[in-house]
């Protein structure tokens, strides 16, 4: 990785796949493309800054492993590249040595468990799932420079997989796990976008509200609202206006009041195991008689 370089070359017929990994905060029509190529006998990933007005791309960052994907800081630098070896299909990362411009694996504890999914505003931190000693995924803060870890969300039954962000620079303000009916832990309500979270939720009893996508200035945001019963809809929010307008329904030919309820259940297995899943049962009969099994 080199500030201020910019020479490009030309993109030609590449045969793969990509996905953005980052954009650029100077908005100058650059952003940050994975591309994993099939057919190739090499291992590789690689990271482009692609010119979306000149068509242009330049290497920022390979690593030869398949499917890997990209976490770049704010600042524009890769930081770390992770994906599941072929091989074996377990999770490995690997963090950028700036110094010896070299990408290092995560090895010990952590190796096969750390997920990075963000950084800090000042890009001193990264937040990231993790589980630790075989258990649940929990939601961490973890500084770059000692590596000191702040657990940020946990839960005794479930990992961690529902996280809600912030506009730029994306900061989780709430998480839970999605074993039984989700429960929001808010981790700083003094957030105005927590704070929008819990009242555009108290709009919406029973129901879950997950935001999506913002404005490059936060003042505009899409959300969605979904249920057991409800596939959901999608909302635009006005800050200024204070007003939400809907804008499309998923799937609108099911009637939600038709639908039956999901309950989360809970029981001990034999050797003493704690499961959890769903149990979906039809409307009473009029006639008052057992609806069928099946």
């Amino acid at each position: 990785y080199k500030p201020g370089v910019r020479r490009m070359s030309v993109m030609v017929g590449d045969d793969g796949r990509a996905s953005i990994s980052h954009v650029p905060s100077s908005l100058d029509g650059h952003l940050y493309l994975t591309v994993n190529l099939w057919g190739v006998k090499a291992r590789n990933s690689s990271l482009y800054d692609v010119d979306t007005v000149r068509a242009g791309r330049r290497l920022v960052a390979e690593i030869g492993m398949d499917d890997f994907r990209f976490l770049v800081q704010h600042d524009d630098k890769p930081r770390f590249a992770f994906g599941a070896a072929a091989d074996s299909f377990d999770l490995s990362v690997f963090r950028r040595d700036d110094v010896q411009g070299q990408w290092k694996e995560v090895t010990g504890s952590d190796k096969a468990n750390l997920m990075p999914l963000a950084m800090s505003a000042d890009d001193s931190e990264f937040i990231a799932s993790i589980a630790e000693a075989g258990g649940p995924r929990k939601l961490i803060r973890q500084s770059l420079a000692d590596d000191k870890r702040v657990t940020l969300a946990e839960e005794r039954i479930g990992s961690i997989d529902l996280v809600e962000w912030t506009a730029y620079p994306y900061v989780p303000f709430a998480a839970a796990t999605a074993v039984g009916t989700p429960k929001l832990q808010y981790l700083d309500d003094s957030l105005p976008d927590a704070q929008l979270h819990r009242a555009l939720s108290a709009q919406f009893p029973g129901e879950y509200v997950h935001f999506t996508n913002f404005s490059l200035d936060g003042g505009k945001l899409i959300f969605l609202v979904d249920s057991d019963r409800d596939p959901g809809a999608y909302y635009l929010f006005d800050r200024a206006t204070r007003r939400a307008t809907l804008l499309l329904q998923k799937r609108p030919w099911i009637a939600p009041e038709q639908m039956a309820e999901r309950r989360a259940v809970a029981f001990k297995a034999a050797d003493g195991a704690e499961l959890h899943g769903y149990i979906m049962l039809p409307a009473p009969r009029a006639d008052g008689a057992k609806p069928p099994l099946v």
